[in-house]
């Protein structure tokens, strides 16, 4: 994994518009299943919090992981509008 993977990734959440400035309630299965993988990468950075502060894990790949759950987000949101 390399920066431009994470430039790329942060191009096609970019693309997706403008994150929303109030609550937004799923109402889509597809939104629905977005947001799990959301929730469920969000879950994952919590686990790399230990392991990038002790340096056994490279920054790029808790920052690739936290990119992709902003994805994740604003596909969901898409999906609602």
């Amino acid at each position: 994994m390399a920066e431009e993977d994470l430039r790329a990734l942060e191009g096609v959440t970019d693309s997706l518009g403008e994150p929303p400035k109030k609550f937004i309630r799923f109402n889509t299965l597809k939104a629905i299943q977005y947001n799990e993988c959301r929730i469920r990468c969000r879950e994952l950075e919590t686990l790399m919090a230990g392991p990038l502060r002790k340096k056994k894990l490279r920054p790029i790949v808790f920052r690739y992981v936290n990119r992709l759950s902003s994805l994740f987000f604003m596909l969901a949101y898409k999906e609602t509008k």
